[in-house]
């Protein structure tokens, strides 16, 4: 998946895990580079409402005691996403209740 905004692309590869007409659709992302995934985590932070830093090369306050935490919630939401898709995959849960969880999660 390609998104253009302004001067920045995120290239990564993404699944549609649901689609509502009307709504949109939910997506998981795998598989991304260091980079994109700093860029993609920068874009949602923006739409959350919470304060950014600009994206780039790393620096010192990456090392500090929230920027560590918000590295691990959103591995932590990852994996997280990546359980309820093998669990859809597997069959141990419907179609409908892999969405609404992942609705819930993506929220």
């Amino acid at each position: 998946m390609r998104i253009n905004r302004e001067s920045q692309t995120l290239k990564i590869a993404a699944k549609v895990v649901f689609a509502q007409p009307g709504m949109g659709m939910g997506l998981a992302f795998a598989d991304a580079e260091p980079d994109q995934q700093a860029l993609l985590d920068h874009w949602i932070a923006e739409l959350s409402g919470e304060p950014v830093a600009t994206p780039g090369p790393s620096t010192d306050s990456e090392a500090s005691p929230s920027a560590g935490s918000k590295v691990s919630e959103n591995q932590s939401l990852y994996v997280v996403n990546e359980l309820i898709l093998l669990l859809l995959q597997k069959g141990v849960l419907t179609e409908p209740e892999g969405k609404s969880l992942l609705q819930k999660l993506l929220k």
